[in-house]
């Protein structure tokens, strides 16, 4: 999308060089007719460089050039023009139009626009003040006039020119801005180390299956909390970046592991939450416990490492249980495993119970 836009804007530039070349050739003819030497130089000039840019500089990269090309180059020749004419001829007009184009495209960086945008009204301020009580050098009333409709009719067919590409550049950035959004709440939501959810989003499908099972839409649902065990030990022996990378390793695993069944985040420190829903009962064991094993066959750098689960499994529930009394239940189910020798599955079905 990026690059998309990159062209587009690209495309706009020599579009502005276009319509530059065709107003300096314009006004070249106007001004050699009427002996007015500086300014038709002027003209030629523009005309000369604005061919140059667009017949050599085809590459994106050069949009940067053509920019200071097309700021520098038109305020002098607006500069000069009104200076030359005085005010009220309708070269003022450009610095409108260039404000619009400011506001559709231009410069992605903000305070660039605003310092450019000021410099502009600046500029616009100074040539009134210092044009507006100007004395008529060249032609009538009527020349002014002409020339003042010819400039009106210009700017506005320019701006109409460019609308249909100004609009799809601001397409393209506002999809560049859904999709930064996107990128963001995805890294809000997902643990920086493991790429897991965070605690709140695994929350909130736990208890979107919770309500789910109260309203009779599921027929089961069970949550899993592993905890790897002697993990502080292992940190403290060989250092926290060593620690990182077994969490990395693991939380790899469980990926692989329970990724096609349900939702899995990291709950804290080495624990890990998952959320599986309407799977049989038995075949369900068997994931938890070929995940345990698949863990205990890791052995990074050599080293053991195991993990404990305790499973929740939840065909009826009473309607005042919540998440924090489920996620107690299935925590104690995990200590309990770890209290019996660790590296294994405590597995409880809750309807049992009632």
């Amino acid at each position: 999308m990026q690059k998309i836009e990159t062209i587009t804007s690209n495309k706009i530039y020599r579009e502005f060089i276009i319509i530059y070349v065709l107003i300096s050739f314009v006004f070249s003819i106007i001004y050699l007719y009427y002996g007015i030497t500086f300014l038709a130089f002027n003209k030629i000039v523009t005309f000369i460089i604005s061919n140059f840019i667009y017949i050599a500089l085809h590459n994106p990269k050069y949009s940067k050039l053509i920019n200071i090309w097309m700021q520098f180059g038109v305020a002098y020749d607006i500069s000069c023009d009104i200076i030359v004419f005085g005010w009220g001829y309708g070269f003022e007009l450009y610095f409108i139009g260039f404000v619009v184009v400011y506001y559709f495209y231009i410069f992605r960086n903000q305070k660039l626009e605003i310092m450019f945008i000021t410099i502009q009204c600046l500029l616009y301020l100074f040539l009134y003040f210092m044009t507006r009580d100007k004395q008529m050098i060249y032609g009538d009333a009527d020349f002014k006039e002409a020339i003042y409709i010819l400039n009106f009719i210009i700017i506005s067919y320019s701006l109409l020119y460019l609308h249909k590409n100004l609009n799809i550049v601001q397409a393209i950035k506002i999809i560049n801005l859904e999709k930064n959004k996107s990128n963001y709440q995805k890294i809000a939501k997902h643990d920086f180390l493991t790429g897991l959810y965070n605690r709140i989003p695994i929350q909130e499908i736990i208890n979107q299956n919770l309500t789910l099972l109260k309203n009779h839409k599921l027929k089961s649902m069970c949550i899993i909390l592993c905890d790897l065990d002697n993990f502080k030990t292992i940190n403290d022996t060989f250092g926290h970046i060593f620690g990182d990378n077994i969490l990395k390793s693991v939380s790899s695993s469980l990926k692989n592991s329970f990724s096609k069944y349900g939702e899995l985040g990291r709950w804290g420190g080495e624990e890990f939450l998952i959320s599986i829903k309407d799977i049989d009962e038995t075949y369900l064991k068997e994931i938890i416990d070929l995940a345990r094993i698949k863990i205990e066959n890791l052995k990074p750098n050599e080293l053991n490492v195991t993990a404990t689960f305790g499973a929740l499994y939840i065909t009826d529930i009473k309607p005042d249980m919540n998440l924090e009394m489920l996620i107690y239940n299935v925590d104690q189910l995990m200590y309990q495993g770890k209290t019996e020798g660790k590296n294994r599955l405590v597995f409880k079905h809750y309807e049992s119970e009632q």
